[in-house]
């Protein structure tokens, strides 16, 4: 009988072992920072044959909202609408009609914080520069 007692307190202090470290783990998973909400651009870096030039931003910003549908401001006064997908750090921005002039564009996500997104987006689509990378800060 003492034998059985024995198994089962070593059975009980392992299975409590095993459902700690389980919940250690539980903690330790990387909860994924949401692109999803309106984005104030605060600066923007033109780069080409390796100079830089920056500029402030004062009323650019990007919103995207949870069902892929966006809007944005970035150097005039045109509110430019179109959807949106995030994936494996790319932001695509897709315009509601796709011609020669109107394209999707691809922007790198370089950083992605609960208060800050950075958007890379290399010499495409008639960029002139090498690359444009705007800076954003979350709206509260």
């Amino acid at each position: 009988m003492k034998r059985v007692l024995n198994y089962l307190v070593v059975i009980t202090v392992l299975m409590s072992a095993l459902s700690f470290n389980s919940c250690k783990k539980d903690k330790d998973t990387v909860n994924e920072v949401s692109i999803v909400g309106k984005w104030n651009a605060t600066k923007v870096d033109f780069t080409d044959a390796g100079k830089t030039e920056s500029n402030s931003l004062q009323y650019a910003y990007i919103k995207l909202n949870a069902n892929g549908t966006s809007e944005f401001i970035l150097f005039d006064d045109d509110i430019i609408v179109c959807t949106y997908t995030h994936k494996n750090q790319v932001l695509t921005l897709i315009p509601p009609v796709i011609d020669e002039e109107d394209q999707p564009v691809l922007a790198k996500v370089t950083k992605l914080t609960e208060t800050e997104l950075i958007l890379s987006f290399d010499k495409q689509l008639g960029i002139e520069w090498d690359n444009v990378t705007f800076y954003f800060t979350k709206a509260k």
